[in-house]
């Protein structure tokens, strides 16, 4: 039989066995089952031990940016406490409001229901689309790894942003850019202030002189027009143009472009016309009526002959949205019984990858954003910036002005960032009526993947 000499022959041999460097506890008997054990096991056990006693307890994690560091909700989703934010923190300065104006200045905007400090499926996009920006991974939910990320990447102060820019690289990749300026059938005529101070038809539908007035600001922007359609109500314009644009460094990047306008006015094939500059254009436009979330549209209300349907008791239409047909046709509108929009995004020449920017203002405009984000083009691949409420239209003809679509169109060429164009839009709608005074009215989707500028 072989013996192991380095093993201790008695109790009291194997108490004062002892690693280096430590000192058994004198009044506490080692276990029965050490002296069993070689001798050169039981000293790494009493080492072990040993060390783990000395070693200093893990902190808790805890969350660092000043927006959420006194939030107790969110350190205990942090803690693990909570798995993940849910309706039941509810509250604009709760634990919802906070992340929401985080999301928000991260540049993932909820368009319909903005800041409301109340969990829902616009907080879950954000946090969706968030995520697949940010990381940690994909997914919907703010669980604790997600706000680990959320506490870094957030500027620490509530009066800060992160802007960005459109895409330029993609809108310019061919040194061309194609741009649709719709206006819609506007169903009254400017008026005029006569000689006895009442207002007077001027029989010259609002449309025309926004088409006129956008004219003169192409004209002044070194826009010629170069060609029109086969119809009247459609024409070109043409300019070549230096982008300037700054990077997430400061950095100043420069390219020079041809600028193509395509001009739509109201009249025969004007939906197909704007369903083609959707389909072509890097960037559409379109100001006039909504008809009640049904589309922009080309011809009086009582037609459907020019509808451009895009929503409206849609499968998607549940998304904020609570317009149904039927009251649409309570109040006079006819609505087309196709749905544009799926015709178009279902022809093989439409390309769901192209990168391209929408801007729509009307009454509704926003609740047409569920389709354009299945048809047209996920948050990697469409921009859209609208109203999210109704807007002011005047047909008082001094004060009939395209100043929402020139301030958006003139902020991409200048190479401004999408918050600042939103602001300016915001600040029109606040200051150009003297009688009202609103804020929040523009809203953007998209942007918070865009890159980041810093100027």
């Amino acid at each position: 039989m072989v013996r192991d000499h380095a093993r201790p022959t008695s109790e009291a041999a194997l108490q004062h066995a002892e690693p280096v460097g430590h000192r058994a506890s004198a009044d506490v008997a080692p276990p029965a089952f050490l002296r069993t054990l070689p001798n050169s096991t039981v000293l790494a056990l009493l080492g072990v031990q040993r060390d783990l006693e000395d070693a200093p307890a893990e902190a808790a994690p805890t969350l660092s940016n000043p927006r959420f560091s006194d939030d107790r909700i969110l350190q205990r989703i942090l803690r693990g406490d909570i798995d993940q934010l849910s309706a039941r923190h509810n509250g604009r300065n709760r634990a919802v409001g906070r992340v929401q104006r985080a999301l928000f200045d991260l540049g993932f905007d909820l368009p319909l229901h903005r800041l409301d400090g109340r969990f829902g499926d616009e907080t879950t996009t954000a946090i969706t689309e968030f995520r697949s920006v940010h990381g940690p991974s994909p997914g919907s939910i703010l669980d604790a790894a997600t706000l680990e990320v959320l506490d870094r990447v957030t500027p620490t102060t509530t009066d800060t942003r992160v802007e960005h820019t459109v895409d330029y690289a993609r809108l310019l990749e061919d040194n061309r850019l194609d741009v649709t300026v719709a206006f819609g059938y506007s169903d009254r005529n400017a008026l005029r202030r006569g000689a006895s101070g009442e207002w007077e038809d001027t029989g010259t539908p609002v449309e025309e002189v926004l088409a006129e007035r956008f004219r003169a600001w192409l004209q002044g922007r070194g826009f010629a027009l170069e060609l029109l359609g086969f119809d009247d109500n459609v024409e070109h314009w043409r300019a070549e143009h230096t982008f300037v644009w700054y990077d997430d460094e400061g950095s100043a990047h420069t390219r020079t472009a041809d600028v193509w306008v395509r001009l739509l006015t109201p009249g025969a094939g004007a939906a197909a016309e704007f369903g083609r500059g959707l389909s072509q254009a890097e960037i559409t436009l379109y100001k006039g009526h909504a008809r009640y979330g049904s589309g922009p549209d080309f011809d009086p209300r009582d037609s459907s002959e020019e509808n451009f349907r895009i929503g409206i008791d849609t499968a998607l239409e549940a998304a904020g949205r609570r317009t149904r047909v039927e009251e649409a046709r309570r109040h006079g509108v006819a609505v087309d019984e196709v749905n544009d929009l799926v015709e178009l995004t279902s022809s093989p020449d439409f390309d769901r990858d192209r990168y391209r920017v929408l801007f729509l203002q009307a009454c509704t405009s926003m609740a047409y954003l569920d389709e354009l984000r299945s048809e047209v083009g996920g948050q990697e691949h469409l921009d859209v910036v609208g109203s999210r409420v109704p807007t002011i239209f005047t047909s008082d003809e001094s004060a009939i002005r395209p100043e929402e679509a020139q301030i958006f169109l003139g902020g991409i060429l200048d190479g401004e960032t999408v918050e600042d164009i939103v602001r300016a839009l915001d600040e029109h709608q606040a200051t150009a009526h003297e009688n009202v005074q609103r804020r929040g009215v523009f809203t953007m989707s998209g942007v918070g993947d865009n890159p980041v500028s810093e100027r």
